[in-house]
């Protein structure tokens, strides 16, 4: 599944909000930083992407 890079770092607030929410905590108490993406992303092998307008 293809997905834009900076379509997930321009809605990331939203991600963050959605995240809290279904982890049923406040979103005082969830701070998602890009090193917590960063994480998430190599937890579930989300490795390869490509970014518009990027050759390979």
């Amino acid at each position: 599944m293809k997905i834009k890079w900076l379509t997930i770092q321009q809605n990331f607030t939203n991600l963050s909000q959605n995240f809290a929410r279904l982890l049923n905590v406040s979103e005082e108490d969830f701070k998602a930083s890009t090193g917590w993406l960063d994480r998430f992303k190599k937890q579930n092998d989300i490795r390869r992407f490509k970014i518009q307008g990027e050759s390979e």
